[in-house]
């Protein structure tokens, strides 16, 4: 089958490479019906190999391989998928979440998010108990640009990273650290220094132990968006509803590579005024629109939980 690829590049990135087999040949159509269809094979292959492998949960491939029982060919390209995600990509623990093919101005291209399922690896109880709400504040920007989100006790921080992300509605494209009291936590990553401790080995009840805890979240060094995470209460594990959540928030979260809060405000200010001479870049550079006053909270559980966005097929 090849060699073994190691977790380093992006997921959108990883996703094309695993699912070559199934796109090559396409041409054109790899953003049309038949891409989407080969995408969702393969995604749907790759989360049922990291849910039975890393997290012992074997129901997601169990139940897929039922759906395909009665499609001998669709079958059996879940199954090489499955073999190839176990053989090439099998030290990749990532999920992958929301998917969709964006326009750009470089042409379209495919943006797939990361994601963890913030749940004990082996589907019991979180050894922390009880829900934790918690609010995310982006600092620096006015108006709040803020998400409210539900997590397990025993998420961890590097599986809130992953939250977060979604939640806010970043790409995952650059590096994170968590920040609380004078200790900073951060991924480990065998092609980087180290970031502060192990974001994996200290859990959310850890890092917010009473109500109005408080820690920080940077993401992105250079343009440095920086969000205060505030534990606003604790509820208990029954009946409440699916975790992670986000049950509450407010204003689209600034684009990637804007340059900060500062390059931010000067964005939204050309964007307001049709007159400016680079009006027409910078909107090219939004990819044609930007809302920031867009939030929806059932999008951004959908890029939380890994349901594709529902949008028209680019032409």
């Amino acid at each position: 089958m090849g060699e073994r690829v190691p977790a380093r590049a992006r997921i959108s990135e990883t996703l094309l490479r695993f699912a070559s087999p199934l796109l090559d040949g396409l041409g054109r159509e790899v953003i049309g019906r038949r891409g989407r269809l080969a995408l969702k094979t393969a995604i749907t292959a790759w989360n049922s190999a990291v849910f039975a492998d890393a997290f012992g949960n074997r129901r997601f491939l169990e139940e897929a391989r039922q759906r395909l029982a009665g499609d001998p060919d669709a079958a059996g390209w879940f199954e090489a998928m499955v073999a190839r995600k176990r053989v090439l990509f099998g030290d990749d623990e990532r999920l992958i979440g929301a998917w969709k093919f964006v326009r750009t101005p470089a042409g379209v291209r495919l943006r797939a998010e990361a994601r963890h399922p913030g749940a004990s690896p082996k589907g019991g109880r979180d050894r922390k108990g009880g829900v934790l709400e918690i609010e995310v504040t982006l600092r620096h920007v006015q108006p709040r640009v803020w998400r409210r989100i539900r997590v397990r006790g025993g998420t961890t921080l590097g599986e809130l990273h992953h939250v977060i992300q979604a939640a806010m509605g970043w790409d995952e494209e650059h590096l994170h650290k968590f920040v609380a009291g004078d200790r900073s936590y951060g991924p480990r990553d065998m092609s980087r220094e180290p970031i502060g401790e192990n974001e994996n080995r200290i859990t959310v009840s850890d890092a917010l132990p009473r109500r109005r805890s408080r820690i920080l979240y940077e993401y992105d060094f250079g343009d440095g968006w920086e969000h205060d995470i505030v534990l606003e209460d604790v509820l208990p594990e029954a009946g409440t509803e699916r975790t992670p959540m986000v049950i509450d928030g407010a204003r689209a979260c600034p684009p990637e590579d804007c340059g900060g809060f500062a390059g931010y405000a000067r964005m939204l200010a050309i964007l307001r005024d049709p007159k400016h001479p680079e009006h027409e870049d910078m909107l090219e550079g939004c990819g044609g629109e930007f809302d920031p006053e867009a939030f929806e909270v059932s999008a951004a559980n959908r890029r939380l939980w890994g349901e594709e966005e529902d949008e028209d097929e680019p032409e």
